[in-house]
């Protein structure tokens, strides 16, 4: 993938561009997470029925016994960023999420070539941060849960490398790419005997690199990468360029289980950077992934898993060069929609559960598949203003119009319009239409002078709504017509100056933050002086995406000298979204002299999400866990230094 498809990707706030977004997170997790694979050489042993796991690990073997299963406790962290050497450069926003569950591994069949496992994983808690917005609505959210505990099945070599894994074909893309690095992170080879140290040329969903083992005690391995050799590229593994830059740390400490020398704990951390070239945004992940074995058993029903299911199962390569190819995302859209029409859904939605639960999994299957049919067969688009005017509930026009929304088609876009144009339509399902229209990926005329319109109605909510979205749409025309997308800016930056109520103001503020264009940055400094604590805090939010040094010089202002709590609050919040560094400064000062205990544990707060990548971060966590007058900040503080370093 492009650095340019990157950033398109990852600026994308529709549902569409934030599932996307996701897409190219997870391909930069399957990076990040430690993937152990070896060429001859190294060994991993089926267990026939004669041959027990204790005397196969006892000859230095890892036991494959059929009928037998692992539970773990998995926790894993995660963040993709991007930063650039040039000033002003226009930078996607960071995303950050954290899983936590089950892991279950369960052994399905072993000869001496492959064995078969199922991997069935139980999450308990999922939370996904992309930018200022939320990265994914409560149906798409709910559908992610729903793939990402789909069982799938994994395919091992005769040396325990993992080289297939089987999907079903309803667990999406974007779920795929977070099994997969999940997987990639409890892979473990070693060699016949184990020896003190060695080396290995490995292959993840990113390419081939060179690994370094260590025995560090008995049945205990640290593993790093030293290198990669090879990237994956649209023509395949090709070797790493000379103009491409890769840096890559990594730690994963594992310890083996005496009696059949599966994973009994594993810690893995690592960094990845791509550079290529001083044009060029540079994107960078980081990863934490902890596993814990819990429990052991058996279950005879996992001879016959793989076997039963395999027909209609999705099997890809570990190594997957083009995961999200066009193709595969219209097959998949085809497995999902399986013959259905707009009529099947709007029946299915008319009768949605009254219990939340089972209502809000019915409303996720119900976009996810509306999608698929507005992406395969766009007219359908047109069928969906009428039926709106049927009397179909608010909460069933959800779907619908969040589907209309991710498919981004021009006739998906027209029926919005028709949608927020009608006054006969509930009022709450107009605005959830003008708030995406504004979030389509690819603006068209169409829809950009409808929220014109709006945005100059008398109609308050949706004139505010329409303003904001023509923000978000100047952002994405940035990367499909530069000038449509420069005469937008000017239309809102003049709107803005023109505006005298502080309400007004506050809106134009935010639209104008929403395009992300660095030509903003003088427009909101002219706020930030405001008498309006709205305006002024609006301002400062304002810019979390502007150009350094200027825009981090004028948050430490904010952050000193506003004698607002509010504004402080504001400028901490911009303040996540931009690099460590330049802040630390003001950041010190606010944790030494701010007099409102909220402001100063809404940074520690923040300080304790960098604590495992950040020196700085620790040492000013540091301070605070011994000096900051209230107890609860000073423990807060501590708990965060409690959390290993890099």
């Amino acid at each position: 993938m492009s650095l340019i498809a990157q950033r398109r990707l990852l600026l994308g706030l529709s549902a569409a561009g934030l599932l996307m977004a996701l897409a190219a997170a997870a391909l930069l997790l399957g990076r990040s997470l430690p993937a152990l694979a070896s060429p001859g050489g190294l060994s991993a042993q089926p267990s026939s029925s004669t041959t027990s796991p204790a005397s196969v690990a006892a000859a230095g073997q890892r036991a494959w016994s059929p009928g037998t299963w692992y539970r773990y406790a998995l926790q894993g962290g995660y963040s993709v960023r991007f930063r650039s050497a040039k000033l002003g450069a226009q930078l996607p926003p960071a995303m950050r999420f954290q899983i936590q569950g089950d892991w279950r591994v369960g052994i399905c069949s072993a000869t001496h070539e492959r064995m078969e496992v199922q991997v069935i994983f139980s999450p308990s808690r999922f939370v996904v941060d992309a930018g200022d917005k939320p990265a994914l609505a409560p149906e798409q959210h709910g559908a992610m849960l729903e793939a990402l505990a789909t069982p799938f099945f994994v395919t091992f070599d005769r040396v325990g490398a993992a080289r297939l894994l089987h999907f079903e074909p309803q667990v999406d893309g974007l779920s795929q790419g977070l099994l997969r690095s999940l997987v990639a992170s409890s892979q473990v080879v070693f060699p016949l005997p184990l020896s003190a140290s060695w080396g290995a040329a490995e292959e993840d969903s990113s390419g081939r690199y060179l690994a370094s083992y260590r025995l560090q005690a008995p049945l205990q391995l640290e593993k790093t990468k030293l290198r990669y050799t090879h990237l994956i590229t649209d023509q395949g593994l090709q070797p790493v360029d000379a103009s491409l830059r890769v840096q890559v740390r990594s730690r994963t400490r594992l310890t083996l289980a005496r009696e059949d020398l599966w994973i009994e704990s594993l810690q893995g951390e690592e960094t990845l950077e791509v550079d290529s070239g001083p044009d060029m945004v540079i994107p960078g992940a980081e990863s934490q992934v902890e596993l814990r074995l819990v429990e052991r058993g058996t279950d005879a029903s996992l001879g016959t898993a793989f076997r039963e299911r395999q027909p209609s199962l999705l099997s890809l390569p570990m190594a997957n060069p083009q995961p999200l190819q066009l193709q595969d995302l219209l097959a998949h859209h085809r497995q999902i929609l399986a013959g259905r029409s707009l009529k099947d859904f709007i029946r299915d939605l008319r009768s949605l559960p009254t219990e939340t639960t089972a209502q809000e999994k019915a409303r996720s299957q119900a976009l996810v598949g509306l999608l698929a049919l507005f992406v395969l067969e766009p007219s359908s688009a047109s069928g969906v203003p009428a039926l709106l005017r049927t009397r179909v509930k608010a909460s069933s026009a959800g779907p619908l119009i969040g589907a209309l929304s991710a498919a981004s088609t021009p006739e998906a876009i027209r029926a919005l319009c028709q949608i927020v144009g009608d006054v006969s339509l509930d009022h709450e399902v107009r605005m959830d239409a003008t708030s995406a229209l504004g979030a389509v990926s690819t603006p068209t005329e169409e829809g950009l002078s409808t929220l014109r319109g709006l945005a100059r109605g008398g109609d308050v909510p949706l004139r505010e709504t329409a303003t904001l979205g023509l923000g978000s749409a100047g952002m994405h025309l940035r990367e499909t017509d530069e000038r449509a997308a420069a005469a937008l800016f000017h239309e809102l930056n003049t709107s803005l100056a023109s505006a005298t109520h502080p309400r007004a103001q506050t809106i134009g503020l935010l639209a104008l933050s929403n395009t992300r264009a660095p030509a903003a940055l003088p427009s909101i400094q002219l706020f930030l002086s405001s008498g309006s604590l709205e305006v002024r805090g609006a301002a400062t939010e304002a810019l979390r995406f502007m150009p350094a040094p200027q825009a981090d010089k004028l948050l430490s202002e904010r952050l000193l000298s506003d004698d607002s709590p509010q504004v402080r609050h504001a400028a901490l919040f911009a303040a996540s979204f931009r690099p460590i560094e330049p802040l630390l400064p003001a950041f010190q000062q606010v944790l030494q002299t701010d007099p409102v205990a909220s402001v100063r544990s809404a940074l520690v707060q923040w300080l304790g999400s960098q604590a495992g990548t950040s020196d700085p971060a620790r040492q000013l966590l540091t301070w605070s866990s011994q000096h900051d007058p209230e107890a609860f900040i000073r423990q807060d503080a501590a708990s965060f230094l409690l959390r290993p370093a890099r």
